[in-house]
């Protein structure tokens, strides 16, 4: 913890705008929302190349890591500590593994570690393509050249391309280069596809896709279909047979925090539709396991436990304290509008101390 508080104010000066991830005052959503601003008419980076590292924490060279830090950080004695902590190894069935690359899985340290190892992909991407000023954008469109947007979560990124398939392929080629080159790192070759923006993409969870639903290509983001099947897993094992030996209010209690968690995290995207739908599968899910629990039909546990509120049918179980608890609709948060900021600011400088804040 130490460690991180020592280092997370250097680098803060000196990561990019397009890394997101494990970053004070960023979020997910942040990355996200960006897909709005480029997959547009006006910027037409409709070429996504979807980047996968294989296993990317597992594979980040320690002696290429503390040759980065060394760069930036000249105390002898915090290097010693980040290389012990690097090779402090791993407990496996009891027993202590040697660890000769890789940063600790769950570590509050390594996401940072991480980030500093990636950060070079962001200076190379940012030296080749993001410095470029607006008149030397417009003039490489202008020669049939496209420009290059990078949008980094972790290891999760995606570059965005408004130039033609070939030269998102070329993109692709390039920057898997330069990852097996200069980080040792191996984009996966069956993960790390080109896409275009109306065939639809994956990113953090979330999947993105251009198409006419409004009458004129918009950009329409929805959670993925694995984030929604693991919604589903989740919900199924909330409501399997071995959790009959809860009661009916302990059941809920615990399935309404995470349908409620589920859809706050979701209620930027277009989910209206979809909650619905998941909505009916909670239902049936829930009364299945009624059924089992009280060993009675449906048409009794229906009777029983599906009260009219508010003009709208609605299953809920008796309190301990009295009263009823119902289980949440999904489709109940309100669908709002992203407000990022439009500069991200530094976390560790005073407001008002960086070129452009209030």
């Amino acid at each position: 913890m130490e460690l991180k508080m020592l280092l997370e104010p250097i680098y803060e000066s000196d990561f990019l705008n397009c890394s997101y991830g494990f970053r004070p005052g960023r979020r997910t959503m942040d990355a996200v929302s960006q897909l709005w601003t480029y997959i547009q008419r006006a910027t037409k980076f409709y070429w996504i190349i979807e980047g996968d590292i294989r296993g990317c924490f597992d594979t980040i060279s320690h002696h290429k890591l503390m040759g980065l830090l060394k760069h930036r950080v000249g105390d002898r004695d915090i290097l010693d500590l980040v290389w012990m902590f690097l090779k402090a190894g791993v407990m496996e069935e009891d027993a202590v593994r040697d660890s000769e690359m890789g940063t600790p899985q769950g570590g509050i340290f390594s996401p940072l570690l991480a980030n500093v190892y990636l950060h070079e992909m962001d200076r190379f991407w940012w030296e080749q393509y993001g410095c470029l000023s607006p008149h030397q954008t417009e003039r490489r469109r202008r020669n049939g050249e496209g420009n290059v947007r990078l949008l980094r979560y972790a290891d999760d990124f995606v570059l965005l391309w408004n130039g033609t398939k070939q030269g998102a392929q070329a993109l692709k080629e390039r920057f898997a280069t330069f990852l097996q080159d200069e980080l040792h790192l191996e984009l996966s070759a069956e993960k790390t596809l080109v896409t275009h923006a109306d065939e639809g993409f994956d990113f953090l969870g979330f999947h993105a896709r251009r198409c006419n639903d409004y009458g004129k290509p918009v950009l329409i983001i929805r959670p993925s279909p694995k984030s929604v099947e693991r919604f589903k897993e989740r919900v199924r094992g909330l409501t399997d047979r071995a959790m009959l030996t809860w009661d009916a209010e302990s059941l809920v209690t615990h399935l309404n925090l995470y349908l409620k968690g589920w859809g706050y995290y979701y209620r930027y995207c277009s989910i209206s539709k979809l909650a619905a739908s998941l909505d009916r599968f909670v239902w049936g899910r829930v009364l299945y396991w009624l059924c089992r629990k009280h060993r009675r039909g449906p048409r009794d546990i229906w009777r029983q436990y599906v009260r009219c509120v508010g003009g709208r049918k609605v299953i809920a179980v008796p309190r301990a304290e009295g009263g009823r608890l119902p289980v949440a609709f999904v489709h109940d948060i309100r669908v709002q509008r992203y407000l990022r900021f439009r500069r991200i600011p530094h976390p560790y400088l005073v407001v008002g101390s960086q070129p452009g804040q209030p």
